[in-house]
């Protein structure tokens, strides 16, 4: 979970966090958005919009870590929620 605070609407808030990979081969990797359908019960997905992954793809090599940052940036004031996946497809 990323909790953002934000000192109003229209401001473009980050929050950057590292993905470590501990295995002996590099890997690919992909930030995918939960598609509603596919939500937990009592999900909130209204103004998924106003979240971003700037790095939604990339590759980890070997004992290695990678910088993932992501975006919010509210029209509204309120409470928002966006559900991402971190995938490994191969």
């Amino acid at each position: 979970m990323i909790e953002f605070d934000s000192l109003g609407t229209k401001v473009k808030n980050t929050k950057k966090f590292y993905v470590v990979n501990p295995t002996s081969i590099g890997y690919e990797f992909e930030w995918r958005r939960i598609e509603e359908d596919k939500l937990p019960a009592g999900a909130n997905a209204q103004n998924e919009g106003f979240f971003k992954c700037a790095v939604a793809k990339g590759t980890i090599l070997s004992g290695k870590k990678f910088e993932t940052t992501f975006e919010y940036t509210p029209d509204t004031v309120g409470v928002h929620e966006s559900y991402w996946q971190f995938t490994i497809p191969g």
